[in-house]
Order: structure tokens, then sequence, then C-alpha cells
């Protein structure tokens, strides 16, 4: 009967590398992104130098959690192997969605007298 229902389940969910990463990217900056636009005076507007350097710092920030996480988490099977990717590329999107917007407000990389986008009901 478990195997029925494990087979079952993986034929539904079709767990893999790339699926687990898709996943977790898109709940972690559709989190990030619900959170940013209720918290955080973000606007992507701006002069080409605060683009540059906010691309800058959000990307070797990025790349510091993605390395960082890779080498903690570097088992390539086994039981966790999934729920360890899951978290490591959910963080990437949170990140992507709710982190660089925080920093580069903190920052002072953006202009937080700009108007925000309003979404429509």
């Amino acid at each position: 009967m478990d195997q029925v229902f494990e087979l079952e389940l993986e034929w539904i969910i079709f767990l893999s590398d790339s699926t687990v990463a898709a996943m977790a990217v898109m709940a972690g900056l559709g989190c990030g992104l619900a959170l940013s636009r209720r918290y955080i005076p973000f606007s992507a507007a701006g002069p080409w130098w605060q683009r540059v350097l906010r691309y800058l710092a959000g990307a070797a920030v990025l790349l510091g959690i993605y390395l960082g996480l890779s080498a903690l988490f570097p088992e390539t099977s086994g039981d966790l192997y999934f729920l360890l990717r899951f978290t490591r590329y959910a963080l990437l999107g949170l990140w992507i969605g709710l982190g660089a917007p925080w920093l580069f407000v903190q920052l002072h990389l953006v202009d937080t007298a700009l108007p925000r986008p309003q979404l429509e009901s």
C-alpha cells in the first residue's frame, strides 16, 4: 500500500531537481513580493548609477546565498534532499522579492518619494 501511494504521489508531483527549484523560487518570490508591496516603498525607477549599484548589490547577495546554501546542503541524494533544495531556492526567491528591495531602501539606492505603482482591485 505504501509503495502504491508513494508511486502515485511521485507521478502527480513529478519530483525532479528542476521542478522543485522552480516551485520553490515561485513560492519564495510570491511571498516576498506580497510582503514587499505592503511594507516597502520600493520603485525600480531611478538614475542609471542607482540601477547598476542595485544590480551589483542584489546579485552579490544572491550569489552568496546560493553558494553558501549549496555548501551547507551538499547532499545530492537522501531523505532530505528535496526539502533542502526547496529551502535553498525559496530563500533565493524571497531574497529577490523582499530582501533586495528592503536592502536597497536601507542603502538609499531608491527614491522613496517616488509614487509606488498601485494594484488594481
